[in-house]
């Protein structure tokens, strides 16, 4: 009965996975830009900064939210966050940081602290890529001996890419082994 009501929120949680990736990514850029202005504050903000980040705050997530659609930030899994989400994200927040700094700066905000664009840059850029970082360490260490099936011993012969892709298939818990070592005869790749 438990699997069921859990594979039941799992498939309930897949379908709707777009839009809660969006509304996950939605708060945390407003909770970025809010953090950059209490940081900048000593999380004393005062009204008329206050009023600067209500103002603001719609502009900034609608430029993150358009960059990270351009990205393509809002598809795939997160449990193969990789090194190019991170690149790409960083690609997004820079963009959408520095569009919203001219504007801000420049044309709609007198008096804006620009110290909050860089809090704001590196905030946005540690919540989003971290929280795709540890969803994949979590789901990379979840074993399946839990759902009941029964990891056999393995050895991997090679260990090269094509050995290490699958050691972290195996680790991510998409096969029933436990890797015991990996076997080569090429120098360079032992240990």
């Amino acid at each position: 009965m438990g699997y069921h009501v859990r594979d039941s929120v799992l498939d309930q949680t897949i379908r709707y996975r777009r839009p809660l990736i969006v509304a996950v990514h939605l708060g945390l850029f407003a909770l970025s830009y809010a953090l950059a202005f209490a940081l900048r504050f000593d999380l004393d903000i005062p009204p008329a900064q206050l009023e600067k980040l209500l103002v603001t705050l719609p502009a900034l997530v609608a430029l993150r939210a358009g960059a990270f659609w351009r990205f393509h930030l809002y598809e795939g899994l997160w449990r193969y966050a990789s090194v190019r989400d991170a690149v790409e994200i960083l690609k997004a927040v820079s963009i959408s940081s520095a569009v919203f700094s001219i504007a801000a700066l420049f044309f709609v905000v007198p008096g804006y602290p620009r110290s909050i664009l860089v809090l704001d840059w590196v905030l946005c850029v540690g919540l989003t890529a971290g929280l795709r970082i540890v969803s994949r360490v979590v789901l990379e260490r979840r074993q399946p001996g839990g759902l009941g099936l029964d990891r056999k011993r393995a050895l991997i012969v090679g260990a090269g890419d094509v050995a290490e892709a699958l050691l972290r298939e195996i680790n991510r818990g998409a096969l029933p082994y436990t890797v015991v070592g990996l076997v080569t005869d090429e120098r360079l790749l032992r240990g």
